[in-house]
């Protein structure tokens, strides 16, 4: 939700060299903004579609088991956090480590 966003963001910003996911990433979606929630795999689709993108060349990240198989069911790549998000980063960057793990 929203709150927890703007709770996060701040968080994020502290503790990366970026203002935004946005810096990192071509667009990032948020339920509170599309009006659908994970797993559902209609959120999968809106996504696909919004931005017209190649499922196999696109990367999901999420903390959740259930929503990364239904990524997965989307032909989307999934990368399972099983920590902090910022653990994703090293000196503000994503990690060499991570790209490497990604199936």
């Amino acid at each position: 939700n929203r709150i927890h966003y703007d709770y996060y963001i701040m968080e994020f910003q502290e503790l990366t060299n970026y203002n935004s996911f946005d810096e990192l990433f071509i667009r990032s979606f948020f339920s509170f903004n599309i009006k659908l929630r994970k797993p559902d795999i209609n959120v999968y689709k809106h996504l696909i579609n919004e931005v017209s993108i190649n499922p196999s060349e696109t990367l999901f990240i999420d903390d959740t088991i259930q929503n990364i198989q239904a990524a997965k069911k989307s032909g989307l790549n999934t990368y399972h956090i099983k920590g902090e998000l910022t653990d994703l980063f090293t000196d503000g960057k994503l990690g060499p480590e991570i790209i490497r793990d990604l199936v």
